[in-house]
Formats: structure tokens, sequence, C-alpha cells
């Protein structure tokens, strides 16, 4: 049996004994291989996330027949609220194939890659009807996040940002190559803060400089949500002449931009890439697993939820699926079909298993990225190692980059994992952010597309800002 300490890198304090302990004992009992067991013991940071406690996993071969290869990831976090013994004697059962790791587990779809999961729709409801949320549970979404304040709003940060832009018009200028419409995209809007700060920093760097740059500035609020833009909107009323909202899928900018190919002098998103669809693979021993998950509900939860909504147990996933469809108001007090939603969103958990590449070398990163390989992400990192692809972002990179004018800047303030070491020892996410979802970047793979494509990406912490935040700026530029 390989047991990791991953918790160790940031919390030393904790007293794995009694979990060791009882480890032991349950595995001997069990009808299993304990030298085909990897048990990962990891501090997952994120209160709310799609992990039970005692997280059993599955190895099988590409026909989904099952290897003898086990892993049974613990949260060591979490475990004071858990009968060990009795959870570790389900986990153990269920790897030897006896039973379900859960009592009376609802599953809500089948097995997929992490970014076709329904866990998805559920993030899309939360932007699609965030005002509900917001309106119900009487607080905004960024205040889940740490400090309750986004760093995309940090004044010092856009003051640096704009002025290296003001440099790079002024010298457009003595070029005479400033188009008359200055194009500003910003992917994901929030709560139009961010848009706000950038146009106030940039009237006042423009007066300071006496520039007249602001008048001919046009700024695009892009986002899915109707409701998100609607709200967002209403923060930079003062600027309606220079700003517009546009109803843009992330995935695929210039399907709605194309008209813009080549002319956006400034591109910039923040908390965007980290809430889209990824996918996950691993590395064991040598081989490349792809991760799949299916979304459950554990079985307590789903008498409770029944209880309280009066719903038997197999009207569940049809409600569930029908609430995804319309939202709130499918049910008669929009409130309480929030409530309802917030519950289900709680509750969700995700069974994970690893299933063996036939042949890594033709599995695609992510849609429409291609000549970039697997091996050419892992090929100087060795050993064992679980990481993201991060499937929608890197495909929204890919869609972005034909916007950007020859000059212009491309920045992304997100979660970037800068180098893959990162992903040792620490929980990179899934987790749950309200009603949202929030993952970690990989860094080295933007790296890798952006320099496939002609492009030079690079990664720099925002600690120098606001120290020790998770937040680094992610640079595009094309290449001399």
């Amino acid at each position: 049996m390989l047991v990791q300490l991953n918790y160790l890198k940031n919390h030393r304090s904790v007293d794995a004994g009694p979990l060791l302990s009882a480890l032991c004992q349950a595995v001997e009992e069990a009808a299993l291989d304990p030298g085909r067991l990897a048990v990962p013991l990891d501090w997952v940071q994120y209160r709310k996330n799609f992990r039970p406690p005692v997280d059993p996993r599955r190895y099988l071969w590409p026909d989904g027949s099952p290897d003898s290869a086990h892993e049974l990831a613990i949260d060591v976090r979490r475990l004071q609220d858990e009968d060990l013994a009795a959870a570790l004697r389900r986990a153990l059962a269920y790897l030897a194939g006896a039973a379900a790791a859960d009592d009376a587990p609802l599953v809500l779809e089948e097995f997929c890659r992490p970014s076709a999961s329904v866990i998805w729709a559920f993030n899309r409801t939360f932007w699609q009807y965030l005002s509900a949320w917001e309106s119900t549970f009487q607080r905004g979404f960024l205040a889940a996040l740490p400090g309750g304040v986004s760093d995309g709003t940090h004044p010092e940060f856009w003051r640096d940002r704009l002025t290296a832009f003001l440099d790079n018009l002024d010298d457009l200028d003595r070029r005479g190559l400033v188009p008359e419409e200055i194009y500003v995209l910003e992917l994901g809007v929030g709560g139009g803060q961010q848009a706000r700060v950038w146009l106030d920093t940039f009237r006042d760097l423009c007066a300071a400089r006496g520039r007249d740059y602001l008048r001919r500035v046009r700024y695009l609020m892009s986002d899915y949500s109707h409701d998100v833009l609607r709200a967002a909107r209403r923060n930079v009323a003062e600027y309606d002449d220079q700003v517009s909202c546009l109803n843009v899928d992330a995935a695929d900018p210039l399907h709605a931009l194309s008209f813009l190919r080549y002319k956006v002098l400034f591109i910039h998103s923040c908390n965007l890439y980290d809430n889209l669809p990824a996918d996950e693979i691993a590395r064991r021993d040598g081989r490349l697993y792809e991760v799949q998950v299916r979304a459950y509900l554990p079985g307590a939860a789903v008498e409770a939820i029944g209880d309280r909504y009066s719903l038997e147990r197999a009207e569940l996933p049809g409600t569930i699926q029908r609430f995804l469809r319309i939202g709130p108001e499918y049910f008669d007090d929009p409130t309480t079909g929030v409530q309802f939603w917030a519950d289900v969103w709680d509750a969700l958990r995700l069974e994970q298993r690893y299933v063996l590449l036939e042949d890594p070398e033709v599995y695609r990163v992510a849609p429409g990225v291609g000549g970039v390989r697997l091996s050419d992400l892992l090929e100087d990192y060795p050993g064992d190692v679980r990481l993201h692809l991060p499937t929608v972002a890197l495909q929204s990179f890919v869609n972005t980059l034909p916007l950007l004018h020859p000059r212009g800047m491309f920045q992304v303030q997100d979660l970037f994992v800068t180098d893959l070491e990162q992903y040792r020892g620490a929980f990179r996410g899934p987790g749950k952010m309200d009603g949202s979802i929030v993952n970690w970047l990989n860094g080295p793979l933007f790296r890798l597309v952006g320099a496939h494509l002609g492009y030079t990406v690079q990664i720099e912490p925002f600690s120098r800002y606001r120290p020790k935040s998770n937040t680094a700026v992610l640079t595009t530029s094309q290449r001399d």
C-alpha cells in the first residue's frame, strides 16, 4: 500500500495517526491486493467540493474491464465528521466490486469526461439566474471570494497595465497607426466592476498625459448570461455611449466577433477561465489515464431533499433536469426553486474512475487545438501526476487570438498553475464557489498552445499587488 502524505506541504499539524491505524485495519480485512492500492491523503482547501471525505476510485482498461490497481483518496480536513471505520469499509468493498461506495446513491448521469458532466449545467444556471440566487441569499457572488474582493479591480494593477497600454498607443500614434476606433474586449464581465475600474483608470491616465484616446475607445462587455450583462451595464452608465454589451459564447468569441478580426487592441478577462468546463488526466506507473466522472446524490441527501420538497426518490432526477432547463420559475415560488437548487448543489458529488488511454498521442487537449500532444507537456516531468486539461478555456483562448491586433495586449487574471510540480501535494479543484465551479488552470499547457500558434505566453504572480494572492496574470502577444 502506497500512502501519499500530500497534506504535509501546507498542513503539517494534522494528526494522521488514528486514520492510518484505521486504514491498516480496514485494508487487512478487505478483499483486495494492498500492493496495488494508492492512498493519497489530501487537504482539500475548498470547503465545498464534489469529493466525499473518503473517495474510492477504480482503474479500468480501455475496454472497460477492471484493472487490479485502486486508489483511495482521503480528505484529512473533513474526517472529524465521518464514521471513519465504516467509511473505509464501504470504500474498500466498493473497490473490490462488492458494493456501492455510498448507501443508496442516486446517480444522475453515466460516466463521462468531467467537461461533459451535468455539474456544468448547474454552473451555467448560476450565471443565467445570478440575480435570483443573490436575491434569495442576500449576498453578491463576490462575497465568496477571499476577502470578498476580486483581484480584477485592483487599482495599482490597472494603473500599471494601462500605463503600458498607453505607451503602446503612443508608439502607434508616432507612426500614424492608431485606429479611429480603439476596441477593448472584456470576456466575462461579472458585476461590471472591472469595466468601471478600466474605464476610470484609462480616463485619468489619458488626462494626465493630455491624450484624447478615451473618446475613441469602444468597450465591449461580453458574457453568455443576459442576467449578468444587464446588471454589469448599470455599473458603467457614465460611459454609456462607449460601451456595448454582447451575448458571446466564451468558448468561441470569434464566432460572434469575426468582424473584429485583428482589430482589438486590448483583451482581458478575470476569473472566467477557471469557471469553464475542464478535464483531467493522470499518469500512474508510466501509463496515461483519462479521468471520468459521474454525478450522484448521496442516499442521505436524497432522503432529506425529498422530505423537504415533497418529492419521491424516483421524481428527483426528472425534477432536477427540468429545473436546469427552466430555472427557478419551474417552482410555483421561485425562491423555493433557488433553495431546492442550492440544496441539490450542496449535496452533489462526483464518483471518479481512471480509464487507460489506448493511444495518448492522438488525444486532443481541447477541441480545435491540434499539434500539441500530451507527450509535449509531460516529456520533461517525471513520475506520477494528475493534472487539468482546461478544455473549454483553451478553446476560448485559441478562438480569441484571431481578434487580437498585431500590437494588441491580451491578459487573463486567473488561478494558473505555473509549473506542473504545483499539482503534487495540493488539490487544485474542482471546488464549489457558491453556486458555481472553480478550477485551477494548467499554465504550462497554455504556453505550449500559444507557442504552437506563434504567440509568446508569460505568466506572472499577482502577489506583488496583493500578498498571498493565488491569482496569476497570463499575458499573450505575437512573436516578433
